[in-house]
């Protein structure tokens, strides 16, 4: 990975250190895996749970892409959506659309990045 790209997936929000550890440092699968983030349904199956107003459904995907932005370092990414999945765990939808507009934000800077590996 050049340092470019490294400091592009930085800004974009990804503790890159970290996530290297637990891919253990092998480069090559960091990047067969983070560059499927962008094609993977979670994002798109919130969105639904979200304009359907299903609070279960939602959390479920939440926590799914929580667990993603976790295992990625998306560090930015997870402070968006962990606020939204307590609110979607509690059954509600009130209340998330700050943390969902800031979760697409943060998605679609992400997905940015990965473009350019």
């Amino acid at each position: 990975m050049t340092e470019e790209l490294r400091n592009e997936l930085i800004q974009a929000g990804i503790d890159i250190d970290g996530t290297m550890d637990r891919f253990m440092n092998n480069e090559g699968l960091f990047i067969k895996f983070i560059k499927k983030f962008k094609n993977d349904p979670t994002m798109a199956a919130l969105d639904q749970a979200l304009q359907d107003k299903d609070a279960e459904e939602g959390f479920k995907q939440a926590h799914t892409l929580k667990g993603v932005a976790s295992n990625f370092g998306m560090h930015r990414l997870l402070k968006s959506l962990e606020p939204m999945v307590e609110i979607l765990r509690a059954g509600k939808i009130d209340g998330i659309d700050e943390y969902w507009s800031d979760v697409q934000l943060q998605h679609h800077l992400l997905s940015e990045a990965i473009d350019k590996i």
